[in-house]
């Protein structure tokens, strides 16, 4: 049985090591295509310089006891839990997340406050009557109010996105807030009353189990590659990316890599969805994916963010949407007495951002920290930038119905499976992909014979 797997990123990898431990068929191959030069995408941790960095924060953290079971069987005592906070700047003032009922005070005007307040009370009376949410605008204005959507979900969702709340399903909101109110809000802040029980969508600000590796998440991606190629079976092939499928009576034979071919057995993609489904012919709607463009400052300083090590920037005065230190969790990622800053900017590919050259995102990004008084220019010794594209599906208007269609196409396809972030066009955490990719495993080992 040959397996066949596309991308050598966190799904992919996962997918690959629970294969070969759920199956001893000596029979069974194990090829994973990777276009990249190295494995891991997203997931993977880099050098330069004497700093190692993530491509943003990934902590690992879940509600399934199986995934911190499995994560300390592959890293043992380096899977560490940590304790920590981020922050928001908000209106020029840094408040804490989880918020106490003074930092928004110290923010928001008692004026504004109550305005917030009488446009909640406006909005409950207002949509008794109405149908369902179809954009992420109207699911926060039902929610906050279209004072609250105004100051803050508004031109935050606009610069994170690149696109107005309008044009963004509810599907977004109802998955990172879920029933959570206004009303919900003031009885944490004012009232001092939380909600009990485990942490759910209707229920976030409940505390979070956090873990980091020492030395970046990457740790976990050079352990699962070392697993899965101590097994004569494993095949990594770096820079070879899938170009096309042949099929042959409804089923895959091979990938194409340009003028090459891999033929195979079965095969699981973590590509992009509408990169598959254009594989198999016929429309691919109009799916899209945000980029990330990650510029990392190395600073000749012990410390820039203090106690938080990552805040968002609502501020739409600065092209970034998110700064980490990963240094003030992960003890081995930065020389003695020096940092670094990953600095995030997201954007669609058809947004000014895409074209703007990494100089000047670098000068603009330095001012930007510097007006908040957090670095200062001198303290910047050196800087990268790494664009990469595809990190987030931007769910716009009738995505579901695009995705469900090429969804569906693929699955008709008897011997192809499609997983991951990209591979579902999901919002999907490492976590999440690990487990998936695990469950995936399970299912594939069951169907290759002994022999």
């Amino acid at each position: 049985m040959r397996v066949v797997i596309l991308g050598a990123g966190i799904t992919g990898l996962s997918l690959a090591r629970r294969l070969l431990l759920s199956c001893d068929a000596p029979a069974l191959r194990v090829t994973v295509l990777e276009k990249e030069a190295v494995p891991g995408g997203l997931c993977r941790t880099l050098d330069a310089g004497g700093f190692r960095f993530d491509q943003g924060p990934h902590n690992f953290h879940s509600r399934t006891p199986g995934f911190h079971d499995a994560m300390r069987e592959l890293l043992g005592d380096r899977y560490r839990e940590r304790s920590f906070t981020a922050q928001v700047v908000f209106r020029g003032r840094f408040i804490p997340y989880p918020m106490s009922g003074m930092d928004v005070l110290r923010s928001i005007p008692l004026t504004t406050s109550l305005a917030c307040g009488a446009s909640f009370l406006g909005s409950v009376l207002a949509n008794r009557s109405t149908g369902g949410e179809e954009s992420f605008e109207q699911f926060i204005v039902r929610r906050f109010g279209r004072k609250m959507y105004g100051i803050y979900f508004g031109p935050f969702t606009r610069k994170v996105w690149g696109v107005d709340g309008s044009d963004i399903s509810a599907d977004f909101g109802r998955e990172r807030i879920g029933s959570y109110n206004l009303w919900d809000l003031f009885k944490r802040l004012f009232l001092g009353i939380r909600q009990k029980g485990r942490v759910t969508a209707e229920n976030p600000f409940n505390e979070i189990r956090r873990f980091y590796p020492p030395s970046g998440c990457g740790e976990l991606i050079d352990e699962l590659l070392r697993r899965c190629s101590a097994d004569p079976r494993f095949t990594l092939r770096t820079r070879s990316e899938a170009t096309g499928l042949e099929t042959d009576g409804g089923r895959v034979t091979a990938v194409r890599l340009g003028d090459d071919r891999l033929p195979g057995d079965r095969f699981v993609s973590t590509i992009p969805l509408p990169e598959l489904g254009g594989f198999l012919g016929g429309p691919v709607g109009r799916l899209t994916y945000t980029s990330t463009a990650f510029l990392m400052l190395f600073l000749d300083r012990p410390r820039v963010l203090g106690p938080s090590p990552w805040v968002l920037f609502a501020d739409p005065a600065v092209p970034f949407n998110r700064v980490s230190e990963l240094g003030l969790i992960c003890e081995e990622m930065n020389p003695p007495g020096k940092t670094c800053l990953i600095v995030e900017h997201t954007y669609p590919e058809w947004s000014e951002t895409a074209s703007v050259p990494d100089g000047d995102l670098f000068r603009r990004a330095v001012e930007g920290l510097s007006g908040y008084g957090l670095i200062a220019p001198g303290d910047v010794e050196d800087w990268t930038m790494i664009r990469r594209r595809g990190t987030h599906p931007l769910r716009r208007l009738g995505y579901a119905v695009e995705r469900d269609a090429l969804s569906a196409r693929v699955a008709a396809v008897p011997n192809l499976e499609t997983l991951g972030r990209q591979g579902t066009f999901a919002h999907m955490n490492m976590d999440t992909c690990f487990l998936a990719a695990e469950a995936a495993a399970v299912r594939l080992a069951a169907g290759i014979p002994r022999s």
